[in-house]
């Protein structure tokens, strides 16, 4: 039987999930082709000095973009109140199955994806298992105790930080 609170989450967020998606994507290749361009640099340097050093550098590029996208979303959706740039501008948030705030080890599970993702194959079986799911979820949500919801439509999470960027007392002391 479905809480007062369950009943409130507003589940059929599809179309803003793929948008966000679509942001976040955007994001993360900057930040890992930026990442990968700066270590890029760094290795050819290293590579006057020596080819496995160079070898090195560029394989730890690749970690730490692959690392950097990982933690993109799971960090983001755990200390951002579930939100991802991208969830943020579409106004949906990631929360467990009764609409509290998602633990660590949640947003960790739902985003391993992120770290295996097999192109067009990922897509495909994400949309599909999302259209299938009467909450929209994906795989891994299922597997995590997650959904996405409306941000109207959930409780504050438990953890939640501030994000604005002035509370009402600071309004007085601005120019």
């Amino acid at each position: 039987m479905a809480t007062s609170q369950e009943a409130r989450l507003n589940v059929d967020v599809f179309g803003e999930r793929i948008v966000a998606q679509i942001v976040d994507g955007i994001i993360q290749v900057v930040l890992a082709f930026g990442l990968l361009i700066g270590l890029t640099g760094v290795a050819g340097a290293a590579a006057e000095a020596s080819e496995s050093v160079a070898s090195g550098i560029g394989l730890f590029g690749l970690l730490v973009a692959f690392a950097a996208m990982f933690f993109y979303n799971a960090g983001l959706e755990y200390y951002w109140d579930g939100q991802t740039v991208g969830k943020r501008l579409m106004g949906i948030k990631v929360v467990d199955e009764s609409g509290d705030a998602a633990s660590f080890g949640q947003t960790i599970v739902r985003n391993i994806p992120a770290v295996f993702n097999l192109g067009i194959f990922s897509v495909f079986a994400a949309l599909l298992t999302m259209a299938l799911s009467d909450k929209t979820q994906r795989i891994f949500d299922v597997l995590a105790s997650t959904i996405v919801v409306e941000k109207a439509s959930g409780a504050e999470p438990e953890h939640s930080t501030d994000t604005s960027w002035g509370s009402d007392a600071d309004q007085s002391t601005q120019f």
